[in-house]
């Protein structure tokens, strides 16, 4: 979007948002993409400063991209532009220039909202060029061709006596500012004259180096959030309930009024809702109070009003029953408005970037992986007060900041986390290709009901149904990822079945089978055990040396856990069990050209899971207790290879056949994140990644079988077969030994 009058050496549009973050589009509020629209009324640098704190009568402005909005269209219009923060990193906001030979000031109507997972302790605003790990910081050495922030005015005394958060500040003026949203803390803005959680503003000093270049925002100092919520903005995850009235149902564009909260700590601990302040003075106070109790049906005197005190166990049911009442998150305390000046020169690269750098607890800073920042979150969140987290998620983050490396801290992270939630997917994958391993005998592709050949290269079937068994063992090693924890698994099975010849060159069967299995778990972090029965349909048919096999199936699974916990002095083991099921389907195709006893030709199949593991509690750790959410993912395989077999016949009149191939496999499998939570308490919902299957290996595969005859022309098949699967990060050995019988 272009800016409202152009002139050159402005700021002239948004380029787009690069890393840890995204700007968002608000729909409800009439902006468009990209989000982010400067306007520019004036060339000018006169270090606006406002009146009384507000930014009227400012001529240049970077603000939410409303067609045809400006700098003026006054508070509650949707002026800024809403950043998100999302992850252990930088957010940089990308602004194209164009030169004017000149300055050109800016104010920046900005907020930006934690969905980190993590509490934001403190922030930096950069300003530089490039992006990620190319960002260079601005060069303020020529002002004329840099962009600086401006210079921070010291308050006087009038001002911090009007504004008491601001007392004893050092460098913050009126419209250098990183305060929360109007109407949690402060005069309430739009929304009445008291704040609902304060009186008095709640944010953070910014303070700027002497080169203008960086804005530093910290020390969130006001007494009412400290007590309530701590000294950090607060992640999305680790929100308080509140309650949202609907005063005026009629109208379907006014926003819900916020009356009430849930603390945790009310109640004796237990919890309980809690009134905040309603937004107005004392006449409109008792209108609203009366209204209140019309509305549920109760005296005023029912409702116990008092800003700050406990509700009725009665009203508070009332409310949660009520039609014009919802219980939401209480969504701005993880926002914070961002208001400073920027002042923009003729810059040779023609853009600049605006970096938002976050900075977290200690503990959280230390994580190198997703899965161990998530964790740290977690943890770290025993630190906000209104969530009354037991003291010993307190102890042990003490315990894990003790530890004397980096590496670790890491490790503990892991160890107090469900690390190894990828081996329930690794288990289930497991008996899954065994099962379609042991319809082709332990041959990949098609030939398990293959009788000796009847004319050069065409394989018939012989009548009647043949019956088979399979015993078969694998093991496999799967290398940790970026996110989940190494492990083994060994598995053994039995499947047995039986096949119906429908024609000369198709046959259809039903096969059984029941399988166990177990991985172990690197560094000693735990071990799963699981058990699978299995029910799968298959049909097959061979014509002019094409042969098709296709099968589909189910598997019944249950899983045992034990998760160790060690680090420090603590030492835990909780255990846990759980349910799920596997659908799988395959098919599997080879064009084998025969020249003598020989018989060789391309090969392919396709495999795909559908895997799900139900959520559970786990029990005997104490504090350390996860309970665990859902686990679904999808997995495929694809393969692409040639096979050649040879056979012939044996001295007491029965024939051998060699088998042996070599493939291409590709595994596909769905990241997914999983619901984790310390069970029982007030933590907030870690939703730990969980890396997919993926991998790529060289597939080789042997085998032998010998059919035998006896009188009554009835054949006997045994064999044996190998597959092996070889890559960096998956290693895979299958063994089986098959009995088959015609009869």
């Amino acid at each position: 979007m272009a800016s409202t009058a152009i002139n050159a050496g402005t700021i002239e549009g948004f380029t787009g948002p690069f890393g840890f973050g995204f700007v968002l589009a608000d729909e409800d509020e009439g902006v468009v993409d990209p989000g982010i629209f400067a306007v520019t009324g004036d060339i000018n640098n006169d270090d606006f400063v406002g009146n009384e704190f507000s930014p009227s009568g400012v001529l240049n402005c970077l603000r939410s991209s409303q067609p045809g909005a400006g700098c003026a269209e006054g508070p509650g219009t949707g002026n800024r532009f809403k950043t998100f923060m999302t992850g252990n990193g930088a957010l940089d906001l990308v602004f194209s220039t164009a030169d004017s030979s000149g300055i050109t000031e800016y104010f920046n109507y900005g907020k930006t909202s934690n969905t980190t997972g993590a509490r934001i302790q403190s922030f930096q605003l950069q300003l530089g060029t490039g992006t990620g790990d190319d960002f260079v910081a601005m060069d303020p050495s020529n002002p004329a061709s840099a962009v600086l922030f401006d210079n921070l005015v010291t308050l006087s005394e009038a001002n911090a006596i009007d504004w008491p958060f601001l007392v004893g500040t050092e460098g913050q003026a009126p419209l250098q500012r990183s305060w929360f949203p109007d109407g949690l803390f402060g005069d309430g803005g739009q929304e009445g004259d008291i704040g609902f959680f304060s009186p008095e503003r709640a944010g953070f000093e910014l303070t700027s180096n002497t080169d203008l270049t960086v804005l530093s925002g910290a020390n969130l100092t006001n007494a009412d959030h400290l007590d309530l919520f701590g000294d950090s903005l607060l992640a999305r995850t680790m929100l308080p309930d509140g309650m949202f009235w609907d005063e005026v149902v009629a109208d379907t564009t006014d926003e819900d009024a916020l009356i009430a909260w849930y603390d945790h700590r009310a109640n004796g601990g237990a919890g309980n809702w809690v009134w905040g302040s309603m937004n107005a003075d004392a006449t409109d106070l008792a209108a609203r109070l009366a209204d209140l109790a019309d509305v549920l049906g109760v005296t005023v005197a029912d409702l116990s009003y008092a800003s700050g005190d406990e509700i009725p166990a009665n009203i508070a049911a009332l409310m949660e029953a009520g039609d014009v009442f919802e219980v939401l998150p209480i969504e701005d305390l993880s926002n914070v408005n961002l208001n400073f000046n920027l002042d923009v020169g003729d810059i040779a690269l023609g853009e600049f970037t605006l970096r938002i750098v976050p900075t977290f607890a200690p503990i959280v800073e230390v994580s190198a992986t997703d899965f161990q920042f998530g964790m740290a979150a977690t943890l770290d969140a025993a630190n906000v007060p209104f969530l009354n987290a037991d003291p010993g998620y307190l102890g042990a983050l003490a315990a894990i900041e003790a530890l004397p490396t980096a590496a670790e801290q890491q490790l503990a992270l892991e160890s107090v986390g469900y690390s190894f939630l990828g081996a329930y997917s690794g288990l289930a994958y497991s008996f899954g290709s065994e099962s379609i391993a042991a319809l082709n005998g332990g041959e990949l592709g098609q030939g398990a009901n293959e009788q000796p050949s009847r004319g050069a290269g065409n394989w018939s079937v012989g009548d009647g149904t043949r019956a088979f068994v399979k015993i078969g063992g694998t093991s496999a090693d799967y290398d940790r990822t970026a996110n989940n924890a190494g492990f083994s698994t060994s598995s053994f099975s039995f499947h047995g079945g039986f096949e119906r010849a429908l024609n000369e060159n198709v046959t259809a069967g039903l096969m059984f089978g029941a399988q166990q299995g177990e991985a172990s778990i690197m560094a000693g972090r735990g071990s799963l055990d699981a058990e699978a029965y299995t029910i799968a349909g298959f049909t097959r048919f061979n014509v002019g040396g094409v042969r098709v096999q296709a099968a589909a199936g189910y598997q019944d699974l249950s899983y045992d856990s034990t998760r160790n916990i060690t680090f420090g002095t603590v030492n835990q083991t909780a255990t846990g069990s759980t349910n799920g099921e596997t659908v799988f389907a395959s098919l599997g195709a080879d064009w084998m050209m025969q020249k003598g006893a020989m018989s060789f030709g391309p090969m392919a199949s396709a495999e795909y899971y559908k895997i799900s593991v139900d959520g559970f509690s786990e029990t005997g750790a104490g504090l350390y207790n996860l309970d665990i959410g859902a686990q679904d993912a999808e997995v495929t395989v694809a393969r692409l290879g040639l096979r050649g077999e040879t056979q012939g016949a044996t001295k007491n009149g029965g024939n051998f056949k060699a088998f042996g191939y070599a493939a291409w496999a590709a595994r596909s499998g769905d990241d997914m994140t999983v619901s984790t939570s310390f069970s029982g308490s007030n933590l907030p919902t870690f939703a730990a990644p969980v890396d997919g299957l993926d991998d790529n290996w060289l597939d080789l595969g042997a085998g032998v079988s010998w059919t035998l005859s006896n009188q009554s022309g009835k054949t006997t098949r045994v064999g044996l077969g190998y597959n092996g699967a070889l890559s960096s990060g998956y290693e895979e050995h299958r063994g089986n030994l098959f009995v088959e019988m015609v009869f």
